[in-house]
């Protein structure tokens, strides 16, 4: 009996351990951090890829290359140029 319910319990804790794992693993990735300038257009407006996400953000002078970083801000991206 004592056998049968240590089992059952030990079959609980791993099973609460792996579904934990499973949502942890689910979590977005938080927004807004270093990227990189990949186009720029006329406009002023730069293509910035942070990790795997790009996003369109005002910066007049951008460069392709440029190190930004990167946050959001009331809904909205604010990307700045690292100094070189």
């Amino acid at each position: 009996m004592i056998r049968t319910r240590t089992q059952w319990v030990f079959m609980a804790l791993l099973v609460t351990g792996l579904v934990a794992t499973l949502a942890m693993a689910q979590l977005p990735v938080p927004p807004g951090g270093s990227g990189t300038v990949i186009a720029v257009d006329p406009q002023g407006m730069a293509t910035v890829q942070v990790g795997e996400k790009e996003q369109k953000v005002h910066l007049p002078d951008a460069k392709v290359g440029d190190k930004v970083d990167c946050k959001v801000s009331n809904g909205t991206w604010q990307c700045t140029i690292k100094p070189k």
